[in-house]
């Protein structure tokens, strides 16, 4: 009588012991598998990122008068085109909030590509494939809406990605006022 445990005692502990084991090892098992998709995630993120941004960029310093350069030789809508394409791409590794970010962009490098088009129907090139004194504006704000739109959209992929530090655009500051076709042509004869 000294035994509080019944006989079948010992094989159910034992049963429970063993399915405690199995059961911590099939969750580090999954906890690894997690990580590792994780980390293959961000990756591709990363690199989807990149490349949105970059074909941003490239459609953001796109001339209206192209030169006939291998750099001019893609149109407006082919970049766009691009664009959209990679967009698609972000939004299936994108959260939400990224995916806002990229409609954002997407809409303004829409009205960008579409300010492009206008100035080559409604206009000829200025000299030195300048733009029209009139439609220099409107090239001039849509540049600067569609680079901003760029800005928000690395702001919240910094943000997805768990990047630490404040963004500061190296490459706005870098090309501002300098697009081929930002010279002032008033003194052209």
């Amino acid at each position: 009588m000294g035994s509080t445990v019944p006989w079948w005692g010992a094989g159910v502990f034992t049963l429970a012991g063993a399915a405690l084991a199995f059961l911590g090892a099939q969750w580090q098992s999954w906890r690894t598998e997690r990580s590792q998709r994780r980390r293959l995630s961000r990756e591709d993120k990363v690199a989807a990122y990149l490349q949105l941004i970059e074909i941003g960029r490239k459609l953001a310093a796109t001339p209206v008068w192209p030169n006939n350069t291998s750099a001019d030789l893609e149109t407006p809508e082919d970049q766009y085109d691009s664009l959209i394409g990679l967009a698609e791409q972000v939004a299936f590794y994108g959260p939400p909030r990224v995916n806002a970010a990229v409609e954002a962009l997407l809409t303004v490098a829409e009205q960008h590509r579409d300010a492009i088009i206008t100035i080559r129907t409604d206009s000829r090139p200025a000299h030195g494939s300048g733009i029209d004194l009139r439609l220099r504006p409107v090239y001039q704000q849509s540049v600067a809406t569609l680079h901003g739109a760029i800005d928000d959209f690395v702001r919240t992929c910094r943000k997805d990605l768990e990047i630490e530090g404040r963004y500061h655009a190296l490459s706005n500051h870098q090309h501002r006022g300098t697009s081929p076709n930002d010279r002032d042509r008033s003194t052209d004869t």
